[in-house]
């Protein structure tokens, strides 16, 4: 039986699940943090909508 870790929310789980959901993690923050941009550009650029690319400024 392989050792389980204790996760931050207190909770067990085996040590290769757990490095799997860390690496999850991190490629959900990185997704929010993209989108949140793309957001940001959009409206920046104009955009009435944050969902719809802006013309780009030339």
């Amino acid at each position: 039986m392989r050792r389980l870790e204790r996760t931050p929310d207190g909770d067990y789980i085996c040590k290769p699940i757990l490095s799997i959901d860390a690496v999850l993690s991190r490629f959900a923050e990185i997704l929010r943090n993209l989108n949140q941009r793309r957001e940001n550009d959009a409206t920046a650029n104009g955009s009435p909508d944050p969902g719809k690319r802006a013309k780009p400024v030339t």
